[in-house]
């Protein structure tokens, strides 16, 4: 493509205009989306509720 177009040019052809790329036409909010993402991983028991989340001990450590 790219050559073809440098041959125009030094032939003197005037540029070929090519048709505007259109912009997407829906637009999703990435936070939601991951909102939604989590609620749909979060483990579900029998009765229909979400789990607990297991908590870790999360910064201590041993000392050694």
């Amino acid at each position: 493509m790219a050559s073809s177009r440098l041959k125009q040019k030094q032939a003197g052809m005037p540029p070929r205009k090519e048709a505007p790329v259109s912009a997407p036409s829906t637009v999703v909010n990435l936070m939601d989306a991951l909102r939604r993402l989590a609620q749909s991983e979060r483990p579900v028991e029998k009765n229909g509720k979400a789990a607990e989340k297991v908590s870790r001990q999360a910064g201590k450590r041993k000392a050694g």
